[in-house]
């Protein structure tokens, strides 16, 4: 009894830092009293309570280019590798989404040095494989439940897709490899049957990022170019472009375009 109440006491407690972490003055007064040091070291705890409040004052924290610095230079990035390996092997939900969702903005790096140290650890990792097979395959039926049930995940993974592929030809081998490039055309064909409204918010923003993503994959790559030609990408894209409803056209901020 002591024990459940002593790991409620440090849920709580993250917790408190997930609230805290709302303005730019108190996510530096945290980082500077080594809390994000604490948060990562609570992403490996096996109580899932603490593990999701960790995870979410993380996210908030993150905003911060220091912060994201900071659990790029420590174990913080194979912290959330090893919690997104081992989430993927259970049910898909919360905390599934939330981790997806900090290593996507964990990985955005102002440093082009500390970019392609994060896309070298991504490839030596087994990330973009693992990524690859959270995708659907390349089926309509499963594409289709992959959009209605999992659009949160789904967006994520694909988000953090397109930014390890940026400027960078070994990820981007790696991604035709593991089949990602079929699977992401798979998804946004499911994505865009039928015109697309404003009302359908997260429908278009899987298929902005989708499009983005196979700009990265294909830029000054012929091999990739021609999987996404042989299958009937670019037609795709277009055609989901044309579906977009007005005002979401234009590709996420930071796509190599």
């Amino acid at each position: 009894e002591r024990e459940e109440t002593s790991l409620a006491c440090i849920a709580n407690a993250a917790r408190v830092l997930f609230q805290l972490a709302r303005t730019k003055e108190l996510r530096v007064a945290i980082q500077e009293e080594g809390g994000i040091g604490k948060l990562l070291n609570l992403l490996m705890s096996q109580d899932e309570a603490i593990k999701r409040s960790a995870t979410l004052a993380l996210i908030n924290l993150s905003s911060v280019e220091s912060v994201r610095s900071e659990i790029r230079q420590t174990d913080g990035l194979l912290i959330i590798i090893d919690l997104l390996r081992y989430e993927c092997d259970g049910d898909w939900g919360e905390s599934l989404e939330y981790t997806c969702r900090l290593f996507s903005i964990v990985i955005s790096c102002q440093n082009p040095k500390a970019a392609a140290h994060v896309k070298q650890l991504a490839l030596e990792y087994g990330v973009i494989e693992m990524f690859a097979d959270m995708l659907p395959p390349p089926i309509p039926e499963a594409a289709l439940e992959s959009v209605t049930c999992h659009i949160v995940i789904t967006t994520y993974v694909v988000l953090a897709l397109s930014k390890l592929a940026a400027g960078n030809m070994p990820n981007r081998d790696a991604m035709r490899e593991c089949g990602a490039l079929e699977r992401m055309v798979g998804l946004l064909g499911a994505v865009h049957m039928g015109r697309l409204t404003k009302q359908d918010k997260e429908r278009v923003t899987l298929a902005r990022h989708l499009a983005s993503a196979m700009v990265n994959v294909s830029s000054n790559h012929a091999e990739n170019k021609e999987v996404l030609r042989a299958s009937l990408a670019v037609e795709t894209v277009a055609d989901t472009l044309k579906a977009l409803p007005m005002g979401a056209k234009s590709l996420p901020e930071g796509s190599a375009l």
